[in-house]
């Protein structure tokens, strides 16, 4: 029996075609929904090496034209901030996980580090990209969630420069990641033939499974990434070290775990086992990834009552200034916008 038989007939077809080693998919399933599926997954590109598909194809060498470009407009950024930088998700992936063309990125997020984050904003803007919220606003923020800044330049790929891994509009205190501790066991590398630096290869799971909560696993993308990420090689008692060090471990076994039952990964794992953890688990497996299902996964890693009840409230209303430094209002009127979309949001969990 598989795992994910309660998926519909075109989504397990995604995911068998979206593996290192593709299936063929169920022969029943329809062409029409299986292309929209694996356009709405993320992974069309990934499914279009297996399915003859002018629609796929077409896909795939739109990944590839934006791969290049992205990687072109990453080499002048990288060139202007300087070495200490470290490529996140996709655009440290498309040159090192996939194969050209099989991954998609929607913007190029970088880290540097904290004390240098105003000098890189300035090199940034620099280059004629504006932000999206004043870079003075969100660097001089306090809080656990104002940890980036976006910019945008005419039809260019958005950076979004990050002087954190965690990256939330939830205050995520029970999440305990070192940044320093991530630069200090980088090594040397290159984004687009330009010097950077490079995650530690356990480091990339962990926060790649990290990711995927936040995201609610909405799309089989991030599963495939954590996929990728440990077969080419992580170390498992390193991963699962820093995780639980971060207090984030929930989150790199659920990472693993959904990564075997859909996509196959040779890893030996037990998804979590609390009660939260285990609604987390089942609201994936009958493919109800609803966007607050992250937000029941982090409060699950809460230490304690007040932390979760701290975790709560903070998700609800935030201090004025983390609200601010979203570029949005805080006051009534924004707490009774965050408790409506989380009912919404239930409503979609509770299908």
């Amino acid at each position: 029996m598989s795992w994910i038989e309660r998926w519909s007939p075109e989504l397990r077809a995604v995911a068998e075609l979206s593996r290192c080693a593709p299936g063929p998919g169920p022969a029943s399933c329809d062409r029409d929904r299986l292309v929209a599926c694996a356009v709405r997954e993320r992974t069309a590109a990934i499914v279009a090496h297996s399915v003859d598909d002018p629609r796929l194809r077409a896909l795939a060498d739109a990944v590839l034209a934006r791969q290049v470009l992205a990687l072109t407009q990453a080499a002048v950024l990288v060139s202007r901030i300087g070495p200490d930088v470290i490529p996140l998700k996709g655009l440290h992936l498309i040159e090192t996980h996939y194969r050209p063309g099989e991954r998609d990125l929607g913007d190029l997020d970088i880290l540097v580090r904290r004390e240098r984050a105003a000098e890189a904003d300035a090199a940034i803007r620099a280059l004629g990209y504006e932000a999206e919220v004043a870079a003075s606003t969100v660097l001089g923020a306090t809080g656990s969630c104002l940890n980036s800044a976006i910019y945008r330049r005419g039809g260019d790929f958005h950076v979004h420069l990050h002087w954190h891994v965690v990256n939330a509009s939830l205050p995520l205190s029970m999440v305990r990641i070192r940044a320093e501790e991530i630069w200090e066991e980088s090594t040397p590398g290159t984004v687009a033939g330009i010097p950077a630096r490079r995650m530690a290869p356990h480091h990339l799971l962990v926060t790649l499974c990290e990711h995927a909560l936040k995201h609610s696993y909405d799309a089989l993308i991030h599963v495939a990434d954590i996929d990728r990420a440990w077969r080419a090689g992580a170390d498992a008692d390193l991963a699962f070290g820093a995780a639980r060090r971060w207090g984030i471990e929930p989150a790199l076994r659920w990472g693993l775990y959904f990564a075997k039952e859909i996509l196959g990964t040779p890893v030996d794992v037990r998804a979590p086992a609390g009660a939260l953890e285990r609604w987390v688990a089942r609201w994936v497996r009958e493919d109800r990834r609803w966007p607050g299902l992250g937000a029941v996964g982090y409060l699950s890693m809460a230490r304690g009552w007040r932390e979760r009840a701290g975790f709560v409230r903070g998700s609800f209303a935030p201090p004025r200034r983390d609200v601010e430094g979203f570029g949005k209002r805080a006051g009534p009127w924004n707490v009774a916008r965050r408790i409506w979309a989380a009912l919404r949001a239930m409503r979609v969990g509770a299908r």
